[in-house]
């Protein structure tokens, strides 16, 4: 079967027309709907920023900060920051040291809607550092950071009752680990 094509000049610029057009609506659209599934069931958090604004959240995203994804669309990300000079030294190091577009990674503290202190994992893109526009996928660390910090506050006894200390039994800094089965 013959191809027909042809090219139309509208008010939007230059349009294919004919079944090779319709052929390629169909396939944009069937990307589209795939990358709406994939947004919508992926269980790590997707964001789309452009000037710090929410463009584009996902339901798992949603859930971590607290929100639906509707609540997010068109809010500053100052929300998710305890205060207003947080908000501006991560966005000036992110930015600055993405000018060129570019991916990064970086823990840091957030803040839900409910007020509760979060950590999260935020991997990005900055497509257009001029809008800052980005896409970034935010994963909870939380209980990472909880358990890092509990091992930490457990070894400070133990290693500051271990200096100068000779090793022989019963002095202070000593310690038995015992183990039931």
């Amino acid at each position: 079967m013959p191809v027909e094509v042809s090219l139309a000049k509208g008010s939007g610029g230059l349009a294919l027309t004919g079944q090779l057009g319709s052929v390629m609506q169909e396939s944009a659209q069937a990307a589209l709907r795939e990358q709406e599934m994939m947004m919508d069931t992926c269980p790590t958090g997707l964001i789309i920023l452009r000037n710090r604004v929410f463009e584009r959240c996902n339901p798992a995203a949603g859930r971590f900060l607290g929100y639906e994804p509707a609540e997010l669309i068109g809010k500053s990300t100052r929300i998710l920051f305890s205060d207003e000079c947080s908000w501006r030294e991560l966005g000036e190091k992110l930015y600055a040291n993405n000018m060129r577009g570019g991916s990064f990674s970086i823990e840091l503290e957030l803040i839900r809607k409910d007020g509760e202190r979060i950590w999260a994992l935020l991997s990005g893109y900055i497509i257009d550092p001029t809008q800052s526009h980005g896409i970034f996928s935010v994963v909870d660390v939380t209980a990472q950071k909880k358990t890092a910090e509990a091992l930490k506050e457990a070894k400070a006894p133990i290693n500051s009752g271990r200096s100068g200390k000779s090793g022989r039994s019963g002095e202070s800094g000593d310690f038995l680990i015992m183990v039931f089965k």
